[in-house]
């Protein structure tokens, strides 16, 4: 890696999570490729940071739910999404330890109470974001996480914890270049797990259309 390139965009793994999930769900920069991969349709609802004591109208597990989806071709299936992000900073490539990986083991506790609520379908959803601008020694194929890196995340601790049906998915977001990642950048996203399609709980699909027909909602 070479050292002391002066660099002026933002970093990719300095966005927040939660601006992170906006931009992945809400953005019309980012490719609809990526939610037909998650098996969303191109008109359904996206909510974010959606309080379940207000979504259920009592104190209940998982706090926040970080997405909330709503199909619009099969209204009885709405797909409730814990996020979760892991940082590879351009020391990780000196280190080979990318950060927040711990995260992930409350983030499958998170995932298995949206299991427990009732939805018909429950993802953890992994973004690896990778700031690759340092390695300009390198092809820009070559920027993004190393082999060792993703064995480190796809194999995180508690995993085997996540119960049956969740699914378990990764977005792989990768800056190459000294621009945003909005103009330089690249997306891949994939299922280690499919997610199980559950009957949905009454209860849920009726808080569902409740939440969405209110001004709380945020359309995709």
């Amino acid at each position: 890696m070479e050292a002391d390139i002066p660099l002026s965009a933002q970093s990719v793994a300095d966005i927040e999570e939660k601006a992170l999930a906006k931009w992945l769900f809400t953005s019309p920069l980012v490719p609809r490729t990526v939610l037909e991969v998650l098996g969303f349709d191109a008109q359904c609802r996206v909510a974010l940071e959606v309080n379940s004591s207000s979504f259920l109208g009592q104190r209940s597990l998982p706090g926040d739910i970080d997405v909330l989806v709503k199909h619009a071709l099969r209204s009885n299936i709405t797909t409730a999404i814990e996020f979760k992000r892991v940082k590879i900073p351009a020391r990780a490539f000196l280190t080979g330890l990318p950060n927040k990986i711990r995260d992930l083991e409350h983030g499958v506790h998170q995932a298995n109470a949206l299991r427990s609520l009732g939805f018909a379908r429950v993802i953890l959803l992994v973004a690896i974001v990778t700031d690759g601008r340092e390695r300009s020694h390198v092809n820009w194929a070559y920027r993004g996480p190393t082999s060792g890196h993703l064995r480190r995340i796809r194999n995180f601790p508690g995993r085997d914890r996540l119960d049956s049906g969740v699914g378990l998915g990764f977005l792989e977001i990768t800056q190459p270049a000294d621009k945003p990642i909005e103009a330089a950048g690249s997306i891949g996203v994939y299922f280690q797990i499919e997610p199980a399609l559950h009957a949905q709980n009454s209860r849920i699909s009726q808080a569902v259309n409740i939440w969405f027909s209110s001004p709380n909602a945020a359309s995709n």
